[in-house]
């Protein structure tokens, strides 16, 4: 083959080249097919949580390996940088799992569960905990050394975990990232902010900052990716519905026989093992219950306790008990039926017939 074909077959094969890039450029621009992205987020796991930021050992590992069951394959900011920017294909059950500490006890036994369901997670370094790496006074946090090693194993990613983003500037990120260049010698494939509000200001520091993929708290959205989507604002959540519509209705007795009952149902929908909760303000768990699937028609859950602290909480989940389905708040004056009887009386038989009777209205909303 002389000079002059192998010539010709070079520029060929870079003009195919550049179609193939362009051609996924524009797919990745206009015809991404839609995703659903759960983001669920640890921060201590440990025997014995003391706190509501630590979860035990168990748990965690029960909710990875019904993770596992259920199809779930984790990604990592990497891979979503790749899916926005050239399409790149995701599995069908993408979910990234996050962890907020470099505590050698948290990570380690993380990553002992994690490898064993071939998984992998994103560490979001704190910044208190990104400025003692390697500091002898601090023994309890994993150092440089341990830390690349697991990015180098592809156990972790990393990013970086803000402490406050209501009066950072850019500039300041900037530091925040160079420091972790400086410490681990690769900068976050993410930034996590520690509250929901002023999105448009987050959004606007990470892209100052020059940060692709930013995650911010939220409990009741799954992310939907799409061509749409904005990959700098991505929620932080316990959650994984958006398929299914449930109905939860609270029903207060004008009676001092019991606060309320709580009816539940699930009136279309995919069928599915679920739990059940529902909680005081002190978060103090009144009822719950177990299904292996949710009634097509409205049952009672329970009864609430007479003296019980509003607002009350109903959540469901999966088996997992931390991808939340659904989850609503009632105040005492937003289930209220009727007027109250004093507490020292019995209910009439006449008005406890009457109640009886009562039709249950079912209201349904579609996550």
């Amino acid at each position: 083959m002389n000079l002059k074909v192998v010539k010709h077959y070079t520029i060929y094969l870079s003009i195919g080249l550049i179609i193939a890039l362009a051609f996924l450029k524009v797919r990745a621009l206009f015809f991404l097919p839609e995703l659903e992205l759960p983001v669920i987020v640890y921060e201590q796991i440990v025997e014995i949580p003391n706190s509501s930021n630590e979860i035990s050992r168990n748990i965690f590992h029960s909710q990875i390996s019904d993770l596992s069951i259920n199809g779930y394959q984790t990604i990592t900011p990497r891979d979503l940088r790749a899916y926005k920017a050239w399409g790149k294909t995701l599995p069908e059950n993408p979910i990234i799992i996050a962890i907020e500490s470099i505590d050698k006890s948290t990570i380690n036994y993380a990553a002992s569960i994690l490898t064993n369901y071939n998984f992998s997670a994103t560490i979001c370094i704190p910044e208190e905990q990104l400025r003692e790496i390697n500091n002898k006074s601090f023994p309890e946090l994993a150092t440089k050394e341990e830390l690349v090693a697991f990015r180098e194993a592809d156990v972790y990613s990393y990013g970086l975990k803000l402490s406050s983003s209501q009066y950072k500037l850019a500039s300041e990120i900037k530091s925040e990232i160079n420091l972790m260049k400086e410490k681990l010698n690769f900068a976050p494939e993410a930034i996590t902010f520690p509250d929901e509000n002023n999105a448009e200001a987050q959004k606007a520091l990470c892209s100052t900052a020059g940060v692709k993929i930013g995650f911010s708290p939220k409990a009741d959205t799954i992310n939907k990716l799409n061509t749409k989507t904005d990959f700098r604002l991505l929620k932080q959540q316990k959650a994984i519905g958006n398929r299914l519509t449930f109905s939860i209705n609270a029903i207060r007795h004008p009676g001092a026989l019991s606060a309320g009952e709580i009816f539940i149902s699930q009136p279309v929908g995919q069928r599915f093992k679920a739990c059940v909760s529902v909680f005081d303000k002190n978060f103090e768990r009144l009822l719950g219950q177990q299904y292996d699937a949710l009634p097509e028609e409205p049952v009672l859950l329970g009864k609430l306790p007479n003296k019980v602290e509003y607002p009350i909480s109903v959540y469901i989940t999966d088996a997992t008990g931390i991808l939340v389905y659904r989850h609503e708040q009632f105040n005492r004056y937003t289930i209220e039926r009727g007027e109250p009887v004093p507490l020292e009386e019995e209910i009439p038989e006449a008005l406890k017939k009457a109640l009886d009777e009562i039709e249950i209205p079912v209201e349904t909303g579609e996550l």
